[in-house]
């Protein structure tokens, strides 16, 4: 899956630029819904700050940018490809923008990621690159999440059924089944480790790869003793499934004018 290349002659001295301020423009987005969090916290239990990295994911109307979102998350869903550069453009142009500047925008205030060359490499919950967590959707298509609650997010936001099949990195599987809106899980243990090791950046640096499946509290709490450094709570099934229905469940919802 080839993600999208923005060709502007002048696209990688802006993104330069852009990449540069990006960790402050997100540290102070953390910091603002962090204080917003002490009051208001939708994930009751979770470290604010992981809260605030998570809950950051609906793009705002304004520039085009959720209508972007949207055409890059169901282009996802529909064919496991990233949707062509062109439609891009033609949303941005009707936003009176250039496609670039979208999806720098999206970049910057992580509802995507961009590698240095422009391209598409994370359009939260998924993944453009396989990683341990991969979903078997009911249409058919194979797609991969950045984390695990990432990948639990993707069946309520598609609004069907899936399969997610998420490997640890030493060896065990997990596998967890949405089905007519039931969810079974394999093994029927498995907990999910939510962990951060910054509370600043975006979540692809500081925590995608510190959210994972474990087969049992037991393995979790082993991991988290072993990695004094990461942030961490574990959650069981029940909660899991809820903050990642909570955080992605809307994001393909049609909207009124």
């Amino acid at each position: 899956m080839d993600g999208v290349i923005l060709d502007s002659p002048t696209y990688k001295d802006k993104f330069i630029l852009i990449m540069e301020a990006s960790n402050q423009i997100s540290n102070i987005s953390i910091l603002i819904t962090e204080a917003r969090s002490e009051h208001h916290d939708s994930n009751e239990g979770l470290p604010s700050a992981l809260n605030a990295i998570l809950q950051r994911r609906r793009a705002p109307r304004e520039y085009g940018l959720r209508a972007t979102q949207r055409a890059i998350l169901s282009s996802l869903t529909a064919s496991g490809q990233l949707p062509a550069s062109s439609i891009i453009d033609d949303i941005a142009t009707d936003s009176g923008k250039m496609g670039y500047d979208t999806l720098c925008t999206l970049h910057e205030r992580d509802y995507l990621r961009l590698d240095k060359d422009g391209k598409i490499v994370a359009a939260y919950p998924f993944s453009i690159r396989p990683t341990h967590h991969r979903i078997e959707l009911e249409n058919g298509v194979t797609v991969f999440a950045m984390c695990a609650i990432d990948a639990l997010g993707i069946p309520p936001m598609v609004n069907g059924d899936a399969t997610i099949y998420s490997s640890t990195d030493s060896g065990d599987k997990i596998r967890v089944t949405f089905r007519q809106q039931q969810v079974s899980w394999n093994p029927p243990e498995a907990v999910v480790l939510l962990g951060r090791e910054s509370s600043t950046g975006a979540a692809a640096d500081v925590c995608c790869q510190h959210v994972n499946f474990f087969v049992s509290r037991i393995v979790a709490e082993s991991w988290a003793k072993a990695h004094p450094k990461i942030d961490q709570t574990i959650v069981d099934q029940e909660r899991a499934v809820q903050i990642g229905a909570r955080i992605f469940g809307n994001l393909l919802q049609q909207e009124s004018p």
